[in-house]
């Protein structure tokens, strides 16, 4: 799943138990931060991308 503006991730752990990888796109790093902590805490496989969508597109594992 694809979360972008992710901030600390709320969106996408909402939905995480259908997920299977998790990546979130933010222009700050303590929010990515703040993600990859949640989701590492919940076990969950997960990116992080710093910057703008679609700037990021490339090293967000999407097309």
């Amino acid at each position: 799943m694809l979360d972008v503006g992710c901030g600390g991730g709320a969106a996408a752990f909402a939905v995480a138990a259908r997920a299977t990888h998790l990546t979130g796109v933010d222009r700050q790093q303590d929010m990515l931060d703040a993600f990859a902590a949640e989701a590492a805490s919940r076990g969950i496989p997960h990116r992080t991308v710093l910057g703008r969508w679609p700037d990021g597109r490339g090293r967000s594992g999407q097309r």
